[in-house]
């Protein structure tokens, strides 16, 4: 047999033990789907483009599942074979594999029940392909079946690979035979014994995830007995499980090892045991937990599982019987002292004498075989455990006498284009790995310093100093190299030492690396593919080896070039990547014309190049761009890209972690807050800037406790959240406790309320879904259908004289498509009139806005005119038809009556409306006004590109050098991430901190911080293309509301007129990113603009109606100081100051060492009018801040000292917007949690427990805050 899977799967056939298994062994090229785990490359090949293997896909869900593999039944003729394969075993949660050759007597027929494995392999191995293998006997008359099984780990990074696979006659290599002899298991039976409900058993063994199963296998129906392997003697752990959680009732499990047979699971019952119960599993009666060889002694440490023992040890060459009980005990040496409780560890050494005969020879493999037995006057002879010469043989451990690394050296080296010989040779058999680094992609900082053992072995390749071939130098090939190239060689070995290999250490690594330069070599080069834009092209260029390219354009028909003059004044590019195309564009080309491309190019260095007629033969024939509407549009404005670390938190995920905290009783919480992504700056950088995995999920949770009538406000991290259970997440707190009040801890809904709880909100979706096929609330909304819910509609007063009774909420439905109504539901929500500290007005307009938000209490519910006074009373009526006007269809039929009759209203009013005047408006300011207004067109497409996550909760933007994330967050609306200007990151976090607006007229004073109108980012709404935006604009988030577009500044950028001519002129465009915030009766406009000078900057400007509420009186004299008259009926415009903060999380290279630099504009004492600069440093964070009052001339900068250019130290220069002054600075609003409205520029270090600047909950909780940024200045 010889099978390398390119083909087919060699007659090999997939076993299945039962009809619901649904896991294979499958064919596979590349690498496996799952990062982190399975193979890059096949064997054969070793290559990602060529060559195929099998493989099991591990799902990460159904732990100890197997795939199986079973071959033809062959008659082998009559001797000795060997059966040899190749295996790629890695990840963080692989399991086995198991390989067999089953003897079919007596023609039975395959049940699966395969008997000891011949080669088992268990756990992570490597990112490395492996050879195994076992000899077997034949006897010319039975058939064998090769079986190759695997089972499926905890995870999906389980994936186990086979290539190459052979039988071939006669014995095994050395390596092979040593190999599989040191990689013995103890090998016992078990089987499952079931009664009812067999398919929910499972079951596993910690610490021997070879040894487990599930009750619907085949073997465990039919309750055979199968191999369960360990690693070893000493006590495990057997967890039993069932699905249905309650118990395994009827069902056991029986373990045999040694003809001892142990029961489990028989006391596993009812619901009160669970889903799941841990046993003790006790194999063996002693284990040997440490070994260690040198050249004369083996050093040992014993485990006896039973006290008053004495334990004999000897050691016997690898491949010899095992001793018998009688011959350990007589020529063994025993322990000086016996076991004095169960688990004692006994020290033993078996050591050459000086003087005397050799016992141990060095650089040997020897079997370590121990025996115990209690002392003859242990108590109780009947009860203790006795081992045999059975147990004797399973106790072995191999050991070599060996502590030495190998010594290597290279002799010679041979440099080709794209591989190195390397000559090489060691004075032991042993593995060795060399690896090239590119010389200029080592950092200086790096320089001189090896790779790790670890990046070596998985990024090298390797040679096997086989036994005979000691001091014989080898061939090493050193592949995938570029030609004109130097490189850095590290080489690292390891013996095949036992238990653990001796190997090189960094230093020896370092004083063997050598440098090798690979020859240079004329690249070959192919134009990918072109693009006319105006007046110019856009070329793909590849070439197959890294080479310096330039291209030129010249009229077709013309002469041709030469390469010089290519060279002279074509475009160029650098391909340092041979796997991605170079792009290049030429400009300068007029219209619609002909034209031949030619390219040329030379290696890296320049010592080989393409020739003329190898240029002119790779020449292209292309036409330039011609009309204005044929300008392609390319690439796409929009499409889809990977996941960022900044994605928000998922609803699956943020569920999970509020279920986790329910369960966290020992907390005392109040109320679960906000629960956000918790981000892990330092890791997320390692995986932009170094390569680092994708950084792991967690939660970031703000809750409020309450403990005696004592409140605090708690922050904590929560997770990973790589799982689907809560019950693997784990928590830490993030920073001290700060103390407050007890309350405003509900985070539902505006001002902190919601009007049903959840669980009434989830049963009222359910059934408003059912009856009219829209969805309501949070859950269903927020992270659900949200094209498909309902809105609160109209609100109806009932008032009895002046008094408020009764507020009706109506539900409304969301408009079919663009322009269509919005129809209200025959479904009402019955509240509480409101409690407030003064009479609400419901008969003026701007007061009775404020109603909506001071309700609290349900009092019942109305259905198509029907009043109850709970929903189950509702449901009821609806689902038994008790009223014949509430049965679903007549309901339904109410909500299209109700359409029927908005859709007459809305054709009478279209048809009263239609235009009579088509023409100048002669009431217009200057009569054009029916012109159409100018337009921002983009003829050839937008000039930025966007990706979005998979469900589009962030957005990646590129534009002119910039590149940045953004995500949408509840309370502060949009932030940008990881912002970045031409590769250099700007900020790691930019957005919006705080709003608030705060009201003076002459009888009071009151404030709103605005995100506790259930949070900026939730009250950020659709915006308008052509009204709220540029017409072209790109509008994001599923509700619309964030408009992105490239704006005409109609100014330049920079220009000077120098000489009668316009010098040096560039105009003026930046990308603007607009999320227009609607609260109350105001409408924020924030723009985050992004010039292409690298500047950009923030803004926030006000919209919307004039506030009226019950506070602003009317106007009068006495208002003269608080407000202006607005209209003839004394309505007043209040006093009032708007505010606004931004938090910027600055990064210059490396984020913590960035300092703060003030610069003060003096008047320069040593002549009159003159003016100088005053530089200082913030030491502290009291010392960098800059407050609204101060009216020192300061210019503030973050910066990096070590960035210094004739003397002047680099980094960002902050203008922060202007504001006239804060008068009153100690009110207890901007001492508490308004705190960060004082200052112009507030700086702090970075801190976890320091996210955030301000809490909406603090809003009324103004005297004792849980956030406040005065507390961050330290």
């Amino acid at each position: 047999m010889n099978c390398d899977f390119e083909e087919d799967m060699c007659d090999l056939m997939i076993y299945r033990d039962h009809e619901d298994m649904d896991l294979y062994w499958v064919r596979h090229s590349g690498s496996t789907e799952t990062p982190g785990t399975g193979p890059s490359f096949d064997h054969t090949y070793g290559t990602q483009r060529d060559g195929s293997y099998i493989y099991m896909d591990s799902p990460g869900y159904v732990a100890g599942a197997s795939a199986t593999l079973i071959g033809p039944p062959t008659i082998f003729p009559q001797g000795l074979f060997c059966a040899r394969l190749w295996y790629h075993m890695w990840g963080d949660d692989v399991n086995s594999l198991r390989v067999y050759m089953h003897e079919l007597k007596d023609d039975q027929d395959a049940t699966g029940n395969w008997g000891k494995p011949r080669l088992l392999r268990v756990g992570d191995h490597g990112d490395e392909w492996l050879e195994g293998g076992f000899e077997f006997q034949s006897d010319g008359k039975t058939a064998q079946q090769l079986v190759i099984e695997s089972l499926a780990g905890f995870s999906e990074k389980g994936d186990i690979a086979v290539d190459d696979l052979r039988i071939v006659p006669g014995r095994c290599p050395e390596e092979i035979k040593r190999d599989s002899y040191n990689a013995d298991y103890i090998c016992g039976e078990v089987r499952l014994l079931t009664g009812n409900w067999s398919q929910e058993k499972s079951w596993f063994v910690e610490g021997a995830v070879s040894c487990a199963g599930r009750g619907y296998s085949y073997d465990n129906l039919k309750g055979n007995w199968v191999p369960c392997c360990v690693p070893r003697y000493g006590q495990y752990t057997l967890v039993l499980h069932d699905a249905f959680g309650d118990g395994w009732s009827g069902s056991k499990l029986e373990f045999r090892f040694f003809d001892q047979v142990q029961e489990f699971g028989s006391d596993f019952m009812g619901i009160e045991d669970g889903a799941e119960k841990k046993y003790t599993l006790n194999i063996g009666l002693l284990q040997i937990t440490r070994i260690e060889g040198s050249q004369d002694r083996i050093a040992l440490e014993i485990q006896v599982a039973q006290p008053n023992s004495y334990v004999w040890c000897g050691a016997a060459l690898s491949g010899s019987p095992a001793p018998t009980v009688e011959v350990l005990k007589k020529y063994g040496i025993r322990s000086q002292e016996q076991t004095k409780k169960p688990g004692d560890r006994l020290r033993m050494e078996i050591a050459n004498k000086p003087n005397d005969r050799r016992i141990l020879q060095p650089a040997t493999d020897y079997n370590i075989y121990c025996y115990a037995e209690p002392a003859a006057y242990a108590a109780d002879q009947n009860q203790v455990m006795m081992m045999d010469d059975a147990q004797v043989a399973a106790s072995r451990v191999m050991v070599t006498t060996d502590n030495k690394p190998p010594e290597i050296t290279v002799e010679s080296v041979d440099e080709e284009y794209t591989e190195a010989s390397v000559r090489i040779r060691s004075d032991e058999v042993a593995t060795v790995w060399c690896a090239a680094e590119e010389v200029s992609k080592v950092p200086t900082d790096d320089a001189g310093q090896s790779p790790p053992p670890s990046v070596i072995k998985k990024a090298g390749n390797k040679i096997q100093i086989v036994k005979g071939t000691e001091n014989t130098p080898q061939i090493l090939k050193l592949k995938n190299l570029m030609p004109d190239t130097k490189y850095r060689v590290y080489c690292y070995a390891e013996d095949r030492a036992l238990p653990k290999p001796n190997f090189t250490g960094p230093e020896q690594v370092s004083a063997k690396a050598f440098d090798l330069v690979t020859p240079s070599k004329v690249p070959e080069l192919k134009i990918e593919s072109y693009k006319a834009f105006v007046r110019g092209f856009k070329l793909s260029v590849k070439t197959d080896t890294p080479a310096k390219v330039w291209c030129g354009a010249a009229m077709a028909g013309s002469a041709f070039p030469k390469k010089e003059d290519v060279k002279r004044v074509g475009a160029t590019a650098e391909v340092t990547d041979i796997t991605k195309p170079a792009d290049l564009e030429i400009r300068g080309v007029p219209p619609n014309t002909r034209y031949s491309i030619y390219c040329m190019a030379s290696s890296r260095s320049g010592a080989s190049e393409m020739t003329d007629q190898q240029m002119w033969d790779g020449a292209l024939e292309v036409t330039s761009f011609g009309k204005f509407c044929d300008m392609p549009i390319e690439p796409a404005v929009l499409s889809e890209g990977p996941a960022t670390p900044f994605d928000p938190l998922t609803p699956p995920e943020e569920f999970m972690v509020r279920d986790f905290m329910n369960t966290q009783k020992n907390l005392k919480l109040e109320g679960i807050y906000r629960i956000n992504l918790f981000l892990d700056k330092d890791a997320i950088l390692n995986h932009f800037e170094k390569g680092a995995e994708f950084p792991k999920r967690y939660a970031r949770v703000r809750a409020g406790v309450c403990n005696n009538g004592k409140g605090a406000y708690r922050q904590f991290k929560v997770g990973p959240l790589d799982t689907e259970d809560a019950k693997n997440l784990k928590i830490e707190d993030i920073g001290e406790p700060v103390e407050t009040d007890c309350g405003g801890y509900n985070p539902q809904g505006v001002f902190g309320r919601r009007l049903l709880d959840q669980e009434q909100e989830n049963e009222l979706d359910a059934f408003l879904h059912r009856v009219f096929g829209y969805h309501f609330g949070v859950k269903a909304c927020v992270y659900g259908e949200v094209d498909n819910c309902l809105n609160f509609g109209p609100l109806i007063y009932k008032q009895k004289g002046d008094q408020l009774e009764e507020v009706w909420i109506g539900l409304k439905t969301p408009p079919k498509e663009q322009g269509d109504y919005e129809h209200n539901l025959p479904f009402y929500i019955v509240a509480e009139p409101p409690v407030a500290d003064e009479k609400v007005d419901v008969v003026n307009a701007e007061s009775r806005d404020r109603v909506a938000l001071l309700l609290e209490h349900v009092k019942g519910y109305s259905l198509n005119g029907v009043q109850f006074d709970s929903l189950d009373e509702m449901f009821e009526t609806v689902d038994t038809a008790a009223n014949p006007e509430l049965t679903v269809e007549k309901l339904r039929d109410a909500m299209s009556e109700v359409r029927n009759k908005r859709e007459e209203q809305r054709a009478n009013a279209v048809r009263r409306l239609a235009p009579y005047n088509i023409g100048p408006n002669p009431k217009g300011r200057e009569g054009l006004e029916y012109r159409v207004g100018p337009e921002h067109i983009e003829p050839q497409g937008k000039r930025y590109t966007i990706t979005h996550n998979p469900d589009s909760t962030s957005y990646s933007i590129n534009y002119a050098g910039w590149t940045m994330t953004v995500t949408n967050d509840r309370d502060t609306s949009l932030k940008i991430w990881n912002l970045r200007f031409k590769d250099q990151r700007y900020a790691f976090e930019l957005g919006v901190n705080e709003a608030l607006a705060h009201y003076s007229v002459a009888e009071r004073h009151w404030y709103f911080m605005d995100s506790w109108y259930g949070g900026l980012g939730a009250a950020a709404r659709r915006v308008h293309p052509g009204i709220e935006c540029a017409k072209t604009g790109t509008v994001l988030f599923w509700d619309k509301s964030l408009c992105v577009f490239e704006e005409d500044k109609a100014r330049p950028l920079r220009s000077h007129w120098k000489a009668g001519v316009l010098r040096d002129a560039v105009p003026h465009y930046a990308l603007v990113l607009r999320q227009i915030i609607t609260v109350s009766n105001y409408d924020y406009i924030t723009d985050y603009v992004f010039h292409q000078s690298g500047f950009f900057e923030a803004t926030m400007a006000f919209t919307g109606e004039l506030y009226a509420g019950v506070e602003v009186p009317w106007y009068s004299a006495r208002q003269a100081n608080h407000g202006t008259q607005v209209t003839g009926s004394m309505r007043m415009g209040a006093l009032h100051a708007h505010l606004a903060s931004w938090k910027i999380d600055f990064d210059l290279d490396d984020y913590k060492s960035n300092s703060i630099a003030w610069h003060e504009i003096k008047h320069d004492t040593a002549r009159p009018g003159a003016l100088k600069i005053d530089t200082w440093f913030a030491e502290t964070e009291e010392q960098a801040y800059y407050k609204f009052n101060d009216t020192r001339p300061l210019h503030y900068q973050v910066i990096n000292e070590d960035h210094n250019v004739y003397g002047n130290v680099g980094g960002f220069t902050v203008l922060p917007l202007p504001t006239v002054a804060i008068p009153n600075p100690e009110f207890e609003l901007y001492t508490g949690p308004a705190a960060w409205a004082k200052y112009r520029i507030l700086t702090t270090l970075r801190k976890e427990d320091e996210f955030h600047g301000s809490l909406p909950r603090d809003n009324k909780y103004a005297l004792r805050p849980a956030v406040s940024i005065d507390r961050y200045i330290r």
